[in-house]
């Protein structure tokens, strides 16, 4: 008899992990694929006028000054010219401008845009967009910021799923013990 309670209550707990894993997964993608929402207007607007021979006014007036990424978590924009020569950049890293691989932009020219996690140096991660412009030469506008206190914010939902799955298993445990009890009980009667 104890080995079938227990049975069921490993079912129970596995169909709720799936569940709570999935909902996990869902929340989790959200929070990741928002991260870039802001880059993705930066780097369209800023190719659009860099496109017309003109600067971005992000980069004419950083309220931020020059940006660190090991430290900072504000949006930076960095310019290259068609071929991926670094033009102006608000970001720094370890003293120098940060290059994203040649990949990068050999899929942006050919797709207009695009969007990854970027990890230039160990313990910095960002969500980056970079968009290629054909006007005035050609060339690219990177957008990007650091993925820090989404990562940290995703760390704090994985924590509360558990603690939310292993609690939704010990209620649905102590369901299956009463329902043995009671069915043992008038069993007897």
């Amino acid at each position: 008899m104890k080995i079938i309670i227990l049975k069921k209550i490993f079912f129970i707990a596995i169909i709720l992990a799936l569940v709570f894993g999935f909902a996990y997964t869902l929340a989790q993608q959200v929070m990741r694929q928002s991260a870039y929402d802001p880059q993705i207007q930066i780097a369209e607007d800023s190719a659009a006028v860099l496109a017309k021979g003109e600067q971005p006014d992000f980069l004419r007036a950083n309220a931020y000054g020059t940006i660190d990424l090991n430290k900072s978590l504000a949006p930076f924009l960095i310019t290259f010219d068609s071929i991926g020569q670094t033009l102006v950049s608000t970001a720094m890293l370890n003293g120098k401008i940060p290059v994203p691989p040649a990949g990068v932009f050999v899929y942006a020219k050919a797709h207009g845009l695009d969007k990854l996690t970027w990890q230039p140096a160990p313990n910095v991660r960002i969500a980056m967009v970079l968009a290629y412009y054909s006007g005035n030469g050609g060339g690219f506008a990177l957008a990007g910021r650091s993925l820090r206190e989404v990562e940290n914010r995703a760390g704090s939902l994985e924590f509360l799923t558990f603690l939310a799955w292993a609690f939704s298993v010990i209620i649905a445990g102590i369901g299956i013990l009463l329902i043995e009890h009671r069915t043992k009980n008038k069993e007897h009667i």
